[in-house]
């Protein structure tokens, strides 16, 4: 076997070294047999000059340069509708130009140029343009025209995702204008281009645009240097220099543009917007702004990693209504992560300089705000939630890992505040410059699911059907049916959508693509169809946003901020309208009806449970207090506290190893609930191992609520309402009152203990850096003086409260003990880790 594998090791290279050789002899042989073409000598430029060029084109061979040294050439597409294709490796190049400059921003001393053009179609790898002008006459703002067409032939399959996507790569333009088309370069799914001295100029849609169809994962990198991207006068709210979309379609994956590079570019009037991308920096660049109509950097849809430095953002617009918006983050419920924005210059007017919501690790360093002024109420806002009044959420979204600092200029007051929303615990921030008038730091509750993890079966309202996986296909139907195939895992994903997996061939729900607002205003056929497909392990998963609907459901497509909602069409499922946009842009909400709505019932089995998940458990009646493990009486379980103060109120969720069932492990004892066989008089405690006296069914009820029933005893555990502070036993024969429990999630697993002092009481006492402290008085003695001494004697921190209540917050808090007297009382301990 060895020796089989060694000779194979040595064939498989002996024929690697021959290929390798082919290929370098082949490429040897075409620089060497490759030509330059004087088109006009060849061709002469008169006549048809379209057809010559094109015929040029097909009569050379790979590697070849067609050299156009007239200074005019009029290809005569007056209507639009001829293309050219170069489906070969070969270069376009003007004559020299006269006094280029390399080290100019855009293209310089270009001589020839090609007027009245067509559609030029790439069909190839290695195409390059050399000092040439590319002039494509104006077919109005209706026509929505291309002038360099660099879509691969897999993206133009009438159906992209059922193929193989291919991109082309080594394409490049030097010292090159592109002037007019709705879309200067269309790129399909990107192409591996350089772009050096080039001139994106007039265009009346999108400068450079990448578009992501089908199931793509990357896209080759693109290095744009020195080139300028000016639109026509004429600029729409969704006009772009340049746009990088993957988020057009439900395509979880975020797409890796592997370090796309904008650097020493000049963008006028429009910007750079990525929507769902990663991997990509926009550095020492210029951006002039004398319009105000979009952002100049836009980012959205769970974008990430992405670099912004060392640019300069010239606010020039005059009217006081359109000032410029320097940078938008996702605003919705696609919140992106780790960007990062250093060194950029600000000059002028502007309206802000970030604008996002629920965005984390934001780093916003080294930038100089002394030229500039806010004209909106922030210059950083990371709690805009854009859709608020049209579609309210429940709960907010919180942002994490904030740093402000170094930022010259941006404490003045001309450049007013920051707005942000933090967690309440683990909150981690650092936000130096602005002063404390200038802060707006709230810490409200985060959002819960409304459907917790678990089994279900979805029923439409319509037509009291279940959803189902059908036996063939991969579509999704209702029928009536009442196997595996017709219940549904349902898992949050935080902070807001959740998966959605059929039980029965452990699919996933996915669509292509939800409804854009362009569909919507043209009125687009509604033919979306829902399909299951598999997903391997520590994939991204396709995600549906579930919003609760009176007593029924609505489910969206995760990325589309609520522009389409799953429905019935009869049997089969599809994605319908849910706005309407008026001849003025004007979008309402249509009212949906009872095939947009369903009733989402759980199914009694075991993978109900929130594994892995830390929860709390309270009786659902009576005194209604939390389930303890008491460590005083060997860790017997009883419902006797009113709040959690500790690890003894919580237990995590876990698969039982015996296979069946859940085991509820205590964090105080590190031991799971259990029985004590079949006796019904044993108070049940937290001591049990892996055996199966600690295997326990997990009954999903309505409200967050739960029954547990032992799997050895078949008893149902039990706390009586009828008594406060009561153990809890294993004893029930149903699901009643007493056996009920309301269950949460607990997202602090520390200790969240309280001191107090007389009429004082401070939680919790043992925090991170950054998490707010609750001090509370029984009532308010003349303004309450709180200060904060380090255990050496220092005072590090004072603040005087007028209310009953005081938050302080730790952020300037290291680690170590520190004593809080609160009005000169005796001192109370807080732990800062």
């Amino acid at each position: 076997m060895n020796k089989f594998h060694v000779r194979s090791f040595k064939q498989k290279n002996t024929t690697t070294s021959v290929l390798f050789f082919f290929m370098l002899a082949l490429l040897s042989f075409t620089k060497i047999h490759a030509k330059n073409i004087n088109f006009d000598a060849k061709y002469g430029n008169n006549g048809n000059v379209f057809l010559k060029i094109q015929k040029a084109i097909d009569e050379a061979s790979a590697g070849d340069v067609i050299i156009f040294n007239s200074n005019s050439y009029d290809l005569k597409d007056l209507r639009g509708l001829n293309i050219l294709t170069i489906s070969k490796a070969i270069t376009i190049k003007g004559k020299a130009p006269r006094g280029f400059d390399p080290m100019r921003i855009g293209s310089s001393g270009i001589l020839t140029s090609f007027k009245n053009v067509p559609t030029f179609a790439f069909r190839s790898n290695n195409i390059k343009f050399m000092n040439i002008s590319l002039v494509r006459k104006n077919h109005g703002e209706g026509v929505y025209d291309i002038l360099i067409d660099a879509r691969h032939s897999t993206y133009l399959e009438p159906v992209p995702q059922a193929v193989t996507q291919l991109q082309y790569k080594g394409i490049e333009f030097k010292n090159v204008t592109l002037n007019g088309s709705a879309y200067s370069v269309h790129s399909g799914n990107g192409i591996g281009i350089k772009m050096i001295n080039t001139s994106i100029i007039n265009y009346r849609r999108t400068g450079y645009w990448a578009n992501r169809f089908g199931r793509v994962d990357s896209t080759p990198m693109a290095l744009f240097k020195r080139c300028e991207i000016i639109p026509e006068d004429t600029i729409g709210f969704d006009d772009r220099a340049v746009s990088y979309d993957a988020g057009n379609s439900e395509y979880p994956v975020v797409w890796d543009t592997n370090n796309t590079t904008f650097d020493t570019c000049k963008i006028n009037d429009s910007g750079i917007a990525l929507s769902r991308c990663r991997n990509f920096t926009i550095k020492n660049c210029t951006f002039n702004d004398r319009v105000g109509a979009v952002d100049l950097v836009h980012i959205e849809e769970f974008s990430n990693n992405i670099k912004v430095i060392n640019n300069t953002f010239n606010c020039q617009v005059p009217n006081v209504n359109l000032r410029t918006r320097i940078s938008q983050l996702d605003r919705d419920l696609q919140p992106v992560r780790d960007i990062e924005f250093k060194n950029n210059k600000i000059v002028g007017s502007y309206n802000f300089f970030i604008s996002a919501y629920a965005t984390s690790d934001i780093r916003i360093t080294g930038n100089d705000f002394t030229k500039a002024n806010a004209i909106g109420n922030n210059s950083i806002d990371f709690a805009y939630y854009e859709s608020r009044d049209r579609e309210p959420i429940d709960a907010e979204l919180l942002s994490n890992d904030i740093t402000v600092t170094d930022n010259p200029g941006l404490g003045l007051l001309k450049n007013k505040g920051i707005r942000v929303q933090l967690p309440r615990n683990n909150a981690r921030f650092v936000i130096k410059g602005y002063k404390p008038s200038q802060r707006t730091i709230t810490r409200p509750n985060p959002i819960k699911a409304v459907v917790p993890d678990g089994i279900y079966e979805i029923v439409n309202k319509k037509n009291g059907k279940k959803l189902t996986a059908p036996s063939t296909g991969t579509g999704i139907v209702t029928t009536n049916g009442n196997s595996k195939d017709s219940q549904w895992k349902i898992t949050f994903n935080p902070p807001y959508s959740y998966f959605i997996q059929n039980v029965g061939n452990k699919k996933y729900m996915e669509t292509h693509v939800g409804y854009t607002e362009f569909d919507v205003i043209t009125n687009q056929p509604q033919n979306v169809f829902p399909f299951l497909i598999n997903y391997g392990e520590n994939a991204t998963l396709p995600f549906w946003s579930i919003i609760k609907h009176g007593n029924d459901f609505e489910i969206f497509p995760g990325g589309n901020e609520r522009q389409s909602v799953f429905s019935t069409d009869g049997s089969i499922t599809k994605l319908i309208f849910t706005i309407a946009i008026d001849s003025n842009g004007v979008r309402s909400n249509l009212e949906l009806g009872d095939e947009a709505q369903w009733d989402i019932r759980p199914v009694s089995t075991d993978t109900e449970a929130p594994i892995g998940s830390v929860i709390s458990l309270k009786k659902s009646g009576g005194d209604k207090r939390f389930i303890s493990a008491v460590g005083s009486l060997d860790q017997d379980l009883y419902a006797n506290q009113n709040r959690i103060f500790g690890n003894g109120q919580k237990f995590r969720v876990e698969k039982h190893p015996l296979g069946k069932g859940v085991a509820l492990r205590s964090l105080a004892s590190n031991k799971c609930i259990r029985v004590f066989g079949d006796n019904a008089n044993a108070i049940v405690d937290a001591l049990g191992g892996d055996g199966s006296w600690t295997q326990f069914e997990w009954k999903s009820l309505k409200n967050n609520q739960v029954a547990l029933k032992s799997l050895f005893s078949n008893k149902w555990l039990q706390a009586p309402h009828n008594k406060d502070i009561t153990a809890l036993y294993a004893r029930g024969n149903a699901i009643g009152s007493w056996e009920t429990f309301n269950w949460e999630i607990v997202t602090d697993s520390r200790s969240i203990d309280t001191q107090k002092d007389e009429d004082t009481v401070m939680y919790p006492t043992i925090v991170n850096a950054g998490d707010d402290v609750t001090i509370s008085t029984l009532e308010n003695k003349n303004n309450n003086s709180i200060e904060v001494y380090s255990i050496d004697g220092r005072l590090v921190k004072r603040e005087v409260s007028a209310s009953t209540t005081t938050i302080i917050n730790t952020n300037t808090l290291t680690s170590g003990l520190y004593l809080v007297k609160i009005s000169g009382g005796k001192a109370l301990k807080l732990l800062v880790n």
